[in-house]
């Protein structure tokens, strides 16, 4: 899971993760917010300012697509954050 990707990606490698229920995106929010700034002094993450989500074009195309949300986020060289506990609340 999303725990994995901080102690696989190398720094500078790109974490992207497309959700297509509010939940899932919940939990991807959440673990981004936990482990980047300014929640986290050592942030191993650094994730693009807003969400991506599906242009008109694509939407007409498959309309399946509609719920979709790309997170992207950027690995730093700070060690992994332990917030599996905090994400399990959710």
């Amino acid at each position: 899971g999303l725990h994995l990707a901080q102690r696989l990606l190398r720094p500078g490698g790109i974490l992207v993760v497309i959700s297509f229920q509010s939940v899932e995106d919940r939990i991807v929010k959440k673990f981004l917010q936990l482990t980047s700034a300014p929640k986290c002094q050592l942030p191993s993450f650094v994730p693009e300012e807003e969400p991506i989500r599906p242009t008109l074009e694509e939407t007409t195309k498959n309309p399946r697509a509609l719920s979709a949300i790309m997170r992207v986020a950027q690995r730093t060289e700070k060690a992994p954050q332990n917030v599996m506990s905090r994400l399990v609340q959710l």
